[in-house]
Order: structure tokens, then sequence, then C-alpha cells
């Protein structure tokens, strides 16, 4: 079983891993081992109850190193101890050489995902990127928070922070310049070719025409339109929220969706 260490249980504080077994009083003894982890909890180093460590993982940043399973072998402890946790909520296969990440799996070599994201540009422009590229800060609480949100599917939201912010500080004006700056440059490392801005039209009935910040053709030629929002205060102007959600609904919508990126 895997809990947290009790506050003293340990000398080398992480997490205790404990072997087991039923059989009452013909059960063997417990066996304890403490993971020491880093600042984003990946597994680092594994030791046991007398201090000396069994299994050590001293990986580059994206985790291309394979683990040492006897790192005491000079004291005279040669068995390898398998362990397969890696990044945060990963786990190693050694058949593969893939770390199974639930929806996807993450290969170290190349530091990205060898599926795209089952969400689409919803996640992210890259759509094989791991953690921003950034596996150093990947949980990173301090940073921005980027919202990324759906016109064409408007109850789903996806929240990242491990971002640094591009928002300039000063006025309205100066944010919105960084924020648009910053999606150029984000489109761009992605590959996308972008199509500029396009004008929005308005839903039968209804006048005033939005203005996208930018769009682009994706790989099942559909017109995705894209908006930044930048600073904690921005909102849709009156003919964005009226226009956004309609221009992807329909039997021929303008949009195959608009996605917003909401810089915080």
């Amino acid at each position: 079983m895997l809990k947290p260490a009790s506050a003293g249980a340990s000398p080398w504080g992480g997490l205790v891993i404990a072997a087991s077994s039923e059989g009452g009083a013909q059960a063997p003894a417990l066996e304890g081992y403490f993971v020491e982890v880093d600042q984003l909890d990946t597994p680092r180093a594994i030791v046991n109850a007398q201090g000396t460590t069994v299994w050590r993982w001293e990986s580059d940043p994206f985790g291309d190193t394979v683990a040492v399973e006897t790192p005491s072998a000079n004291v005279g402890i040669t068995t390898p101890f398998g362990y397969s946790l890696r990044f945060p909520g990963q786990v190693f296969d050694g058949e593969s050489g893939l770390n199974y990440n639930y929806f996807r799996d993450y290969e170290a070599a190349t530091g990205r995902y060898v599926q795209s994201d089952p969400i689409g540009l919803l996640g992210e422009l890259n759509t094989f990127r791991y953690a921003a590229s950034r596996p150093n800060s990947g949980r990173d609480i301090n940073g921005l928070k980027l919202t990324v949100t759906s016109a064409a599917r408007p109850g789903v939201a996806v929240v990242h922070t491990n971002i640094a912010s591009p928002c300039a500080s000063g006025t309205s004006g100066s944010k919105g310049k960084a924020g648009e700056k910053w999606l150029a440059a984000a489109m761009a490392a992605a590959g996308l070719a972008t199509s500029g801005n396009q004008t929005v039209v308005p839903p039968s009935g209804s006048s005033g025409r939005a203005i996208t910040d930018n769009s682009f053709i994706d790989g099942n030629g559909n017109l995705i339109g894209v908006e930044v929002k930048c600073g904690p205060c921005a909102r849709y102007t009156k003919n964005q929220k009226q226009n956004y959600g309609p221009a992807t609904t329909g039997a021929n919508p303008q949009f195959y969706d608009i996605l917003t990126f909401w810089l915080e």
C-alpha cells in the first residue's frame, strides 16, 4: 500500500511504501521503504528503514534517464529494486519504454506525448507537448493562470497553471497588445499557418460585428477563430458575447469553433 508518512515517522520524509500480507501470527514482519520526491512530487529516491538508498532516479528535465535499481551495490545490496512511478500521474512501462499517463503515453526521449491531446486544441495549440515544455515547473502554482474556453462547447474549460505571464502592467490596451503578441508566438511555435483576424457575422436579427484576434485552418480544413483576453478583469465585448456562440452553430456555421485564451 502507499500512504503519506506521518510526521516524524521517517528522518527522510516522503512517502512510505509498506509491504505486508494477511496471515495473523504467521504474517511476515512489516518492511517499509521511504520515497523521496522533488518539488513536483516526482519520485527521486527510495530508502529502506536503515537509511540505505535502494532505488534512485536522477533524470534529465524530461525524464530520459534510466532509474538505478541497485544504487547501493557497493555495500552489498545487489537485488534490483523495481519501482515504476515517474512524473506525477505516470507509470513507466519497461516493454514499450513509454510512461502510461492515463489518456496518453509520454515518450521521455522526445519530451512529448505520442498521441495528440484527446481534447484537441482546447488543451493548447501544440497538442503533443508535455507541461508546456517546462517539466521542471509544470506544477508551479505561482505561474500564470490560463483558461481556454470554447464557443462551440460553452460548458468546457481547461485551466493551465504552468505558463509565465505575458500580460504587461498598465492600461488595458497595453495588456491586450501583450496578449496578442503571446498568442501569435504560441501559434507560430505550434506550427500553425494563421489566417488573420476574422469578422464574426452577428446572428440573424441582430446587429454589431465582432472581430477575432486571429484564426487558422485545422488539419480537417475547419476554420478556428482565436481570441485572447489579458488580465483578470478582461471580458468579452457586447458583440463578442452576442456573436461567438451562434457563429459556431447551425446548419452552416461560420466557424468550427472559436477558442478564447484567458490570461490572468
